[in-house]
């Protein structure tokens, strides 16, 4: 599971992965740690000061999500992050949806970091797809620099999930899946990312894109 060059990171206090119980917290952290990284577990706000790189990952429902990003104090600090551009923040599966206006799931408002909203998948009516998508599934049409560097033309991820973003109202470099309909499976956007895949699960392709983001 060779992911390149050996990476150029912030030190341990610079990188902090979001702890708010909504997050596979074990596979990031087991990720983060086979490309030789230290990080801090951020919890509470003072846990995301003086940090560089932030990844909120999230599994389960977005109203479930925004609340317990409310109940640990969070939803300000991370906005007043992107803002700033100090740092970088990388949402991964729900947390991608999560830095949205707005979803589709428990019509419920989002972090508004960046501007889309987020909406459930199609389910066919006939044929073999169903909805939730899981599995590996192809990623393409983005432009292989940062968050997508030494990814190629195409690249698989895992997914798991019954919403997704379609459209961006801002400029971003975006990689494209598709299950039943075209939707976008990650963004790079400056110092906001995101990823709709679950990089940590994705093998060699997915910790090349967590390097990719630590390494900006």
């Amino acid at each position: 599971m060779a992911v390149g060059n050996q990476i150029s990171t912030p030190t341990d206090s610079q990188i902090a992965l979001i702890d708010a119980n909504i997050g596979n917290i074990d596979s990031v952290a087991s990720a983060l740690r086979y490309l030789g990284l230290d990080f801090r577990l951020a919890s509470s706000a003072e846990e995301l000061v003086n940090v560089s790189h932030v990844i909120l990952p999230g599994v389960g429902a977005f109203r479930a999500g925004m609340a317990a990003l409310d109940s640990h104090g969070l939803i300000s600090p991370l906005r007043a992050l992107s803002r700033s551009g100090e740092s970088k923040l990388l949402g991964i599966c729900l947390g991608m949806q999560l830095l949205g206006d707005h979803s589709e799931e428990g019509d419920c408002d989002g972090l508004a970091i960046m501007p889309f909203q987020v909406r459930r998948l199609p389910q066919p009516s006939t044929g073999t797809i169903k909805v939730p998508h899981v599995g590996f599934t192809s990623v393409a049409g983005y432009q292989t620099s940062g968050l997508f560097s030494g990814l190629g033309d195409a690249a698989d991820f895992y997914f798991t999930h019954s919403f997704a973003v379609h459209e961006i109202d801002r400029p971003a470099n975006l990689g494209w899946s598709q299950h039943g309909t075209e939707f976008i499976a990650a963004f790079d956007a400056g110092n906001i990312c995101g990823a709709q895949f679950h990089p940590e699960k994705s093998q060699s392709n997915g910790l090349q894109l967590l390097k990719n983001f630590l390494d900006q």
